[in-house]
């Protein structure tokens, strides 16, 4: 069986639940005159959406939205010859992505979310990315995010959402510093960073990047539950340093790449045994039960 490895590189709004079975569907018009979401002219059939839409957007004049209110929506389709979308916020208004996640489509052109305009994670959902998707605000919420798709998910900004983080396919980028939570004078693996405080899963062939300088990630980290799964941690830049604080636990094993000297200190259990291929890994915390190698 070919292996399937996981790759580690370093570097509130309403908590309605919008199911995608329900949903009614609106396209972005193709000759929107404006940016403006709440424009009905700028939809097709001349009405804009309403609270648990699907959202389609494919050829349009009008690449740049802008969202002027609070709206929780189905899920956001990008299809097409779409152009380089983008969206931003007017009166900090949070757009809530349900069950249907987010789909950018298999075209060249980049969809980012200004850091004006705040994400709500109201379900459980699946960002599939064939195209590059760059989220610039915080991300929030009782959901989470199962990264899919070959291209790269970028998160810049802080993220408090709970339920947690996994990659099954392409890239993830972290660009943004994390800060541990105290919490009754202890220090706690809950934090407000750019994943949020659930447990990061790491299965199937995927990548986590980090641009930040420095990068401590409290999260616990599960590697998927069988044994031909494994994490890359890579970290090409003798500047930066990158920490996984969390516990590191499941069937797979680590391997280190890259110059760098990244540190696991997390009270880890995971059994599939550790390789540091190139470099240091720096071991501060307690070790799984598995064999350290080196090169």
């Amino acid at each position: 069986m070919k292996k399937s490895r996981a790759h580690l590189f370093a570097f509130a709004f309403g908590a309605t639940v919008i199911a995608s079975a329900h949903a009614q569907y609106v396209t972005w018009s193709p000759t929107a005159a404006s940016g403006i979401f709440e424009n009905g002219a700028n939809w097709t059939g001349g009405t804009s959406p309403g609270t648990g839409s699907g959202l389609t957007f494919g050829f349009s004049a009008q690449a740049g939205v802008v969202l002027s209110a609070n709206l929780d929506v189905c899920s956001l389709t990008f299809s097409g010859a779409y152009p380089a979308y983008t969206f931003s916020a007017a009166n900090s208004a949070v757009l809530g992505p349900g069950d249907g996640g987010i789909s950018v489509g298999e075209g060249t052109a980049a969809v980012t979310f200004a850091s004006s305009l705040a994400i709500n994670l109201n379900a459980q959902q699946t960002w599939n990315t064939s195209a590059n998707l760059f989220v610039n605000g915080p991300i929030s919420g009782t959901g989470g995010i199962t990264k899919t798709g070959a291209a790269v998910l970028t998160l810049f900004g802080a993220g408090t959402y709970s339920g947690g983080t996994s990659l099954n396919a392409g890239t993830l980028t972290v660009a943004a510093s994390s800060t541990a939570k105290v919490l009754n004078g202890v220090v706690s693996n809950v934090i407000a960073g750019p994943l949020g405080t659930g447990t990061l899963y790491f299965d199937n062939v995927a990548t986590l990047a980090g641009t930040a300088a420095t990068l401590t990630l409290h999260n616990d980290i599960r590697i998927a539950a069988r044994s031909e799964s494994s994490i890359d941690i890579g970290l090409n830049s003798g500047t930066g340093s990158l920490t996984l604080a969390g516990v590191i636990s499941g069937w797979g094993s680590v391997t280190k790449t890259g110059t760098g000297t990244p540190t696991l200190s997390g009270a880890n259990t995971y059994t599939g045994g550790t390789t540091v291929a190139d470099g240091t890994l720096t071991l501060s915390g307690a070790k799984s039960s598995g064999t350290a190698t080196g090169s």
